[in-house]
């Protein structure tokens, strides 16, 4: 073989590499395309790395790596076999995982819920040959998450900047959400009862014990912490230095196992959002679009660039919370950029199944645009008349 041949397969096969890179990472790779494109709107390059909110980001990497401890302790598997005895049909087994993410979201956020819950989810389903039901039942968790977390402060980053720009009182902050979070728990309850009532024939083998109780504790020790960082007890950094510490000590190679691409997709994010909110003109225009609708501008402006940063880019031209924070709540419901919550569960689903994964993109949106649809109709007809 001549060289010229040579150095054409090495070129074809390091194209397809890079084709089929860009195939197993496209929204990372869409992502990061917007991202350079937005540069050019901000040619200051000292402010780009001063738009990223850090915070969000080095917690769910803790969390990435605590859950991955706690997985291999089998304890993934152990609450499976308990959920799905506990739910003999699919349709009970969709109302408990929906509502788990509803309530739980409320208490320890949205992101931290469907992390939890999704991949006892997809043992589930996968171990009771029940796979078909993967899209809609994730998708109903990703929406419950998303709803649920709406009621507390700390259900959401969002909400928490929020709560805190505004100086709102915790009253004042249920008397706007709850009427919100109560119509989407009924719209998620007639949701769930449109599956299938049918048994799970084949069951999960019952018997399967924690690997190692004490590596169990560690790592759920460590996820006590990462939460008190998300309430803003302790300090983000030194949770970041105790996880790291602990892993690297108890298992060196989970510090590395860590959804990287996602960490990097949501950093691109904030790039983004950042950039377009330093341009003058979009500026003057996000404020002209507020006086005639603080509530869609925030709702349009979560599908476009996420409904944490849309919350953090708006709240800084009007001082009416109600409708913004109202706003960035609907917001989430929509395409997969809308939240956070949405993004990992695409990840989550792409991670698990080698299906299409178009199916689960286009089935999220429809579903996600009809409950964005029914909660706007919702909040303009009784909530912000």
């Amino acid at each position: 073989m001549n060289e010229k041949k040579k150095k054409r397969l090495i070129l074809k096969r390091n194209i397809n590499r890079a084709v089929n890179a860009v195939r197993k990472e496209k929204l990372l790779f869409i992502t990061l395309v917007l991202c350079v494109a937005s540069l050019f709107l901000n040619p200051k390059p000292r402010e780009w790395f001063g738009f990223v909110n850090y915070k969000p980001l080095i917690l769910l990497y803790c969390l990435m790596i605590v859950l991955a401890g706690i997985r291999r302790s089998s304890a993934f598997q152990v609450a499976a076999e308990f959920l799905v005895s506990r739910a003999k049909t699919v349709r009970a087994f969709t109302l408990l995982m929906v509502f788990t993410a509803f309530f739980l979201s409320m208490l320890i956020t949205n992101t931290i819920a469907l992390l939890i819950l999704l991949p006892l989810t997809v043992l589930a389903l996968n171990n009771t040959d029940r796979t078909k039901y993967a899209v809609p039942l994730i998708t109903l968790e990703t929406i419950a998450a998303n709803a649920g977390s709406a009621l507390t402060p700390f259900g959401n980053f969002q909400n928490l900047f929020l709560y805190t720009f505004y100086g709102m009182g915790f009253m004042e902050f249920l008397r706007i959400q709850l009427p919100f979070v109560l119509f989407n728990a009924g719209l998620l309850l007639a949701a769930s009862l449109l599956f299938k009532n049918e048994k799970f024939d084949k069951r999960i083998p019952r018997g399967t014990s924690l690997a190692n109780a004490r590596y169990m504790a560690v790592y759920a020790g460590l996820f006590a912490v990462t939460l008190l960082s998300v309430l803003d007890i302790v300090n983000y950094l030194a949770v970041l230095l105790i996880v790291l510490f602990v892993a690297l000590i108890v298992d060196r190679a989970i510090v590395f196992k860590a959804d990287f691409s996602l960490i990097v997709t949501l950093a691109a994010f904030f790039v983004i959002a950042g950039n377009i909110a330093s341009v003058t003109k979009i500026s003057g225009l996000m404020e002209n679009l507020l006086g005639f609708s603080d509530f869609m501008t925030s709702v349009v402006s979560s599908q476009i660039i996420g409904n944490f940063p849309a919350a953090v880019f708006l709240a800084k031209f009007t001082d009416h919370a109600a409708p913004i924070l109202l706003g960035v709540s609907v917001g989430g419901l929509g395409v997969v950029n809308a939240s956070f919550a949405n993004i990992i569960s695409y990840r989550i689903f792409t991670q698990s199944y080698i299906s299409p994964k178009h199916r689960f993109f286009i089935f999220f949106i429809l579903i996600g645009l009809l409950f964005l649809l029914l909660n706007v109709a919702f909040v303009k007809l009784f909530l912000l008349k």
